[in-house]
């Protein structure tokens, strides 16, 4: 696999890629059950903003698909979520538990480290295609975010982890730390807990690495 940035030649490409492994494969999407089509009208301005401002790569095959794909945003930028930007929508009401969620760590890393713009860089959006898994494809998307966020003077990458394959990634192979933790049963919205039938993993993280 080829590791170039992410541009306007594969933009398209790797929104549908990363929509589709998100609700195929993210837990917390799962139970929502936010269905792809709504998911995709949802997070589109969101995302194209987000790989237009950030700093965006993507694996190609020899064939010039795209195989994986990931965007690193100021973690600063990253408190405008995408519920700032869509019209209220079936999607936003389903996604309202997982925003919560995330609001939630992210006070949670705040209360560790608060940020100034130019510090830290958040992988917002990571994903991998199936053909492709057990390559090392988001092994080198990962490094060469790293490289290319300190390149720009970042000091900090933080991630949201939500699957026990990249949680071993970063922990085990890059030694990031976990800086915040909710477990899945024990969090509630809206006198539900949404969340209670995850178990592997058992809990969202955010975890820290210095560049």
């Amino acid at each position: 696999m080829q590791i170039v940035p992410l541009d306007e030649r594969y933009v398209e490409a790797a929104f549908a890629l990363l929509t589709r492994v998100f609700i195929d494969d993210s837990p917390p999407h799962r139970v929502l059950n936010v269905k792809l089509p709504e998911y995709r009208d949802y997070l589109a301005s969101f995302f194209f903003r987000s790989a237009k401002r950030g700093y965006g790569l993507v694996a190609l095959d020899c064939a010039k698909n795209v195989h994986g794909c990931v965007i690193g945003i100021d973690y600063c930028d990253s408190l405008n979520t995408p519920d700032s930007f869509v019209a209220d929508t079936s999607a936003r009401v389903k996604m309202r538990p997982l925003l919560a969620l995330l609001a939630e760590l992210d006070l949670r890393y705040r209360k560790h480290r608060l940020s100034q713009p130019g510090d830290t860089i958040l992988v917002d959006m990571a994903a991998v295609s199936k053909q492709a898994r057990g390559a090392g494809v988001y092994v080198s998307l990962r490094l060469a975010l790293h490289e290319c966020a300190k390149q720009q003077g970042y000091r900090y990458i933080v991630g949201e982890l939500s699957s026990a394959a990249t949680r071993y990634v970063c922990i085990e192979k890059f030694h990031h730390r976990v800086v915040a933790e909710i477990n899945y049963d024990s969090f509630e919205y809206d006198g539900d807990r949404p969340f209670r039938s995850l178990i592997d993993p058992p809990s969202l993280v955010m975890v820290e690495g210095f560049l």
